[in-house]
């Protein structure tokens, strides 16, 4: 498999994600468009299979079952059902996204409790407002970099 014409992959001896995000780590401009692609890939494959849901196109229409949680299910006569991927999980795929607003908003209170500042340039890199870190805390999916507050 040929990604953009410039990524190498073999499904049968690779692990696809593993491969797409090491590929993206080794470009020198990684906000790039290649690395946004790759970017992009990986993020979408790691809760994206537990929300899969297929369309299906039909002539005419189908009446199917529509329940979202909000009120009593109803009915809906439609020319694309949609039917869930054999992973088709949304509990799972919520969690996911979830779990990771809760890492960052963890992320965020360590910083400000050590009188720091910082921004998001990604949903998954939190950096402060001055270049020369003082400390760094690690996390699986994240990195902050922390600076002592200023004396006055």
């Amino acid at each position: 498999m040929n990604l953009r014409g410039e990524v190498e992959i073999d499904p049968a001896t690779m692990d696809f994600f593993k491969a797409v995000i090491e590929r993206r780590q080794e470009l020198p401009d990684k906000n790039g468009r290649l690395g946004l692609f790759l970017k992009i890939m990986a993020n979408a494959g790691s809760y994206g299979i537990w929300a899969q849901f297929d369309r299906r196109e039909i002539p005419g229409k189908e009446r199917v079952m529509i329940a979202d949680g909000s009120r009593a299910p109803w009915e809906l006569d439609t020319s694309a059902p949609e039917e869930p991927g054999d992973y088709c999980f949304p509990p799972l795929a919520a969690n996911i996204t979830a779990g990771t607003r809760l890492q960052l908003a963890i992320y965020e209170r360590l910083v400000n409790d050590l009188g720091s500042t910082w921004a998001m340039t990604t949903p998954t890199r939190a950096q402060p407002s001055q270049t020369n870190a003082a400390a760094s805390y690690r996390a699986p999916a994240a990195h902050i970099w922390t600076e002592p507050a200023a004396s006055a």
